[in-house]
C-alpha cells in the first residue's frame, strides 16, 4: 500500500457537502460540512490540498455533483460513483457516515468510476438536449398555432402537404401581422398548390372568422414558434463547431497512427520495400464494422489510401535518386 496516498470521500446533497479525509492507514485526518456555494466549494478544495488530497470519490447525485466536480477535477483525480453499487458493497456498519464510507472503499480500491466525458463532450451533449427541446417545443406550438387557426375556421393545413411549408407559414405571418383578408392570404400561397386544388376551393379554405383575440393568440404562438427556431439554429451553429474542432484533433491523431503502422509495414515487405498483401489486408484494415451495409467499403479505402502513400514515398525516393 502507498503510505503516500490520501484519499477523500464527499457525501453531495442539496444544501451541504460532507467530506472525510482519509489516510493510507484508514485513519481520518478531516472532517467538516460545507455549504454548496461557489466560494464554499473552492474553500473546500483548498483544505484538500492542504491536507495532500491526491484522489476523491463522490456519489453521483442528481445534477448536485457537477459544480463539486468541476471545481476538483483540474487539482486531483476523481471518481463519479453510482449510488446503488456503493451501498451494495459488504462490510459497511450501519453507524459509519456516507462519506467516511466512500473513503475507506476508495482507499482499498473497491469502486469503479463512472464514465465522465471531457469538458467539450459535456458541452456538445447540452447542447444536443437543447436542441432536442426545443424541437419538441416547436412541435408542440406548432399543432397549438393549427387547432387555433382551426378553431376560426381556416382550414388551409386540409390542403397543403405540411404545416410548416412554405405556403402555410407565409399565410400564417399575414394573419399575425391582422391581414385576415382571404385575397391577400391567397396570394401567400404557391401556383402548384392553387393549381391542383382550384382557386375557388383555396379561397374558401382560407375564408375565416378572426376575432382581435384570435389573431393576438396567433400572433403569440408565431412569435414564440419563430424564437425557438432562432434558438435551434444558433444551438446547432454552435454544435457543430465544437464537433468539427474535435474532428479535427481526432483526425489529426489517426492520421498519425496511420503513418506509423504504414511506415512499419514498408520496413517488414518485400526485397524492393513493397508491403505484402497480408500486411496491407489484415489486422485493422479487414476488421468487419458493426454496420454490415457499409462493412466492404473501409477495406478497400485504406487499400486506396495506403497505396496512394506508397506511390508518393516511391515517387519522393526517385527524386532523392
Amino acid at each position: 500500500m502507498d503510505r503516500n496516498r490520501t484519499v477523500a470521500g464527499l457525501d453531495v446533497h442539496k444544501d451541504s457537502i460532507y467530506l472525510c479525509i482519509m489516510g493510507h492507514d484508514e485513519a481520518i485526518i478531516f472532517e467538516k460540512t460545507y455549504g454548496v456555494l461557489t466560494p464554499e466549494l473552492r474553500q473546500m478544495c483548498n483544505d484538500m490540498l492542504d491536507r495532500g488530497v491526491t484522489e476523491a470519490a463522490m456519489e453521483s447525485t442528481a445534477v448536485y455533483w457537477v459544480p463539486v466536480w468541476n471545481e476538483l477535477c483540474e487539482s486531483m483525480e476523481l471518481k463519479l460513483v453510482n449510488p446503488y453499487f456503493i451501498k451494495q458493497l459488504p462490510g459497511r456498519k450501519s453507524d459509519v457516515k456516507d462519506a467516511q464510507w466512500i473513503a475507506e472503499c476508495l482507499l482499498k480500491n473497491l469502486i469503479r468510476g463512472s464514465f465522465v466525458p471531457e469538458p467539450v463532450v459535456q458541452d456538445m451533449r447540452k447542447l444536443n438536449r437543447r436542441i432536442f427541446d426545443l424541437q419538441e417545443d416547436i412541435t408542440y406550438y406548432t399543432n397549438k398555432l393549427d387547432a387555433a387557426l382551426h378553431r376560426c375556421g381556416f382550414r388551409l393545413s386540409n390542403y397543403v402537404c405540411k404545416i410548416t411549408g412554405k405556403s402555410y407559414r407565409k399565410a400564417v405571418a399575414s394573419i399575425a401581422e391582422g391581414k385576415t383578408d382571404p385575397g391577400t392570404i391567397l396570394k401567400c400561397i404557391h401556383g402548384r398548390v392553387i393549381n391542383k386544388h382550384g382557386r375557388e376551393t383555396l379561397l374558401a379554405a382560407v375564408t375565416a372568422s378572426f376575432s382581435q383575440t384570435d389573431i393576438t393568440v396567433i400572433r403569440q404562438y408565431w412569435e414564440l414558434i419563430a424564437v425557438y427556431l432562432r434558438q435551434s439554429e444558433e444551438s446547432y451553429e454552435i454544435f457543430m463547431r465544437k464537433q468539427t474542432t474535435i474532428y479535427t484533433k481526432s483526425r489529426q491523431n489517426i492520421d498519425r497512427a496511420a503513418n506509423v503502422r504504414f511506415l512499419r509495414s514498408i520496413r517488414g515487405g518485400g526485397a524492393r520495400g513493397e508491403p505484402s498483401v497480408c500486411r496491407l489486408g489484415s489486422g485493422r484494415a479487414t476488421r468487419r464494422l458493426r454496420n454490415d451495409r457499409y462493412a466492404p467499403s473501409r477495406p478497400m479505402c485504406l487499400w486506396h489510401v495506403r497505396l496512394c502513400r506508397l506511390t508518393d514515398l516511391r515517387q519522393s525516393d526517385s527524386i532523392c535518386d
